[in-house]
């Protein structure tokens, strides 16, 4: 019997008798209070392809479980532009924390635009730096964390090699902290996969500094000469798709369009990523669209990010739970038992999984699937199920002998 792709042997005899019993035994809709509720409005599964996607790389991962549920080129690496700036922001809080200031520097005060204004010799606060990184994508902000906090920007780069070690990164080359990647570069260009970027943003949406700030849409605060700023984030995404929250745009002529992009729903996070894309959010919103429409039940591609540190591996579903769902709002009733039983659940059209829940005893179900035949669960244990029935048969063999009145021996 094929279940999910794998083989399962069940005993002859025992086949044969769930087989007659889903045929004979009628619904047992006598117990109203026992009720196993099948939702309707449990999602499908997938049974499209996902869609197409405009991009030189891209790659689209569960970041609850780390699940890489689709790509292509995903640890092919790519110039990154800004979106590099997310593992600049993970390096300068390894490396310091949150709070603190950051000097400026003249290489830092004349970078090329997107500049938040620093001046020479000014101390900005890490907390302000950090938005102005992530948010309005500041070049200058990037090289005073960098040159503040490791001592120069080849200093920095190492430290950046570093974190992406700390974090499980298999593609990358870092060296610029800002992405430039031409002349402005002052070492040269760093290079991220799209499943590293994944990685880093992932980390960024865990961390309790940069998960706030990546999901901000406006920050307001005042410079160290007095200067108030406002800070309007570059990312799109943030307004155009419901749920979104984070993560950072990028763009240079050589790299084109790039975005790591987080949305939320219903508990569910998404983190997408396209590299080199001439259109950074039309595919992103249908990768987003695609894999919610498609939670859960979403096999994937096999391939999972490296856990984050700290982070327990994903649960295995509990032995006690079967997946299936209905096309219209529909209840299964199961009488409470105490031994093996099998209770049909017939008519139901299976579209989505649900989890059913509320058993009383180990139970075998039998579901018929619309003419497809019967999908056969355990739900409990079925040997201790058998086990059971024949302490049962012994313990009525021994009153039977003892109701007997057999004459007494002498």
């Amino acid at each position: 019997m094929t279940e999910c792709g794998s083989v399962r042997r069940l005993p002859l005899a025992f086949a044969a008798a769930v087989a007659f019993s889903a045929a004979t035994t009628p619904a047992m809709a006598a117990v109203p209070d026992t009720t196993v509720p099948v939702s309707a409005t449990s999602i499908a599964p997938t049974t499209t392809a996902p869609p197409t996607v405009a991009a030189e790389a891209w790659i689209l991962v569960d970041a609850d479980t780390g699940a890489v549920l689709a790509g292509e080129s995903i640890h092919e690496p790519h110039l990154p532009a800004s979106t590099v700036k997310v593992v600049t922001a993970l390096t300068a809080l390894r490396l310091n924390g949150a709070t603190g200031s950051v000097e400026v520097t003249k290489a830092a005060a004349t970078r090329a635009p997107m500049r938040i204004g620093m001046q020479v010799g000014q101390q900005w606060s890490m907390k302000d730096a950090l938005y102005s990184l992530m948010l309005v994508s500041a070049n200058d902000s990037a090289y005073a964390i960098a040159q503040s906090t490791a001592g120069s920007i080849e200093g920095f780069s190492s430290e950046m090699a570093k974190t992406g070690q700390l974090l499980g990164l298999r593609d990358s080359t870092f060296k610029d902290p800002a992405g430039f990647d031409d002349a402005d570069s002052v070492i040269g260009p760093s290079e991220m996969s799209a499943f590293d970027l994944a990685i880093a943003g992932r980390a960024a949406l865990r961390d309790a500094t940069l998960g706030p700030i990546v999901a901000t849409q406006r920050y307001k605060f005042t410079g160290p000469d007095g200067t108030h700023h406002t800070l309007v984030n570059h990312s799109k995404l943030l307004t155009r798709y419901e749920g979104a929250d984070g993560i950072k745009t990028g763009y240079t002529t050589r790299a084109q369009g790039t975005l790591v992009g987080s949305a939320t729903r219903d508990g569910r996070t998404l983190i997408a990523v396209v590299l080199g894309a001439p259109d950074i959010y039309t595919p992103v919103i249908r990768l987003f669209d695609w894999g919610f429409s498609n939670l859960p039940g979403l096999v994937g591609t096999g391939e999972s990010l490296p856990l984050i540190a700290g982070e327990e591996p994903a649960a295995s579903p509990p032995a006690t739970s079967v997946a299936i769902t209905a096309a219209t709002e529909t209840t299964v009733p199961v009488a409470p038992v105490t031994t093996a039983a099998v209770v049909p659940v017939t008519d139901v059209p299976v579209a989505a999984p649900v989890v059913l829940t509320g058993t009383t005893g180990p139970v075998w179900w039998a579901v018929g699937v619309s003419g497809v035949g019967a999908l056969i669960a355990g739900v409990g244990v079925w040997r201790f199920a058998v086990s059971k029935q024949r302490r049962r048969r012994h313990d009525r063999v021994l009153t039977r002998v003892a109701d007997l009145q057999l004459p007494a021996r002498s």
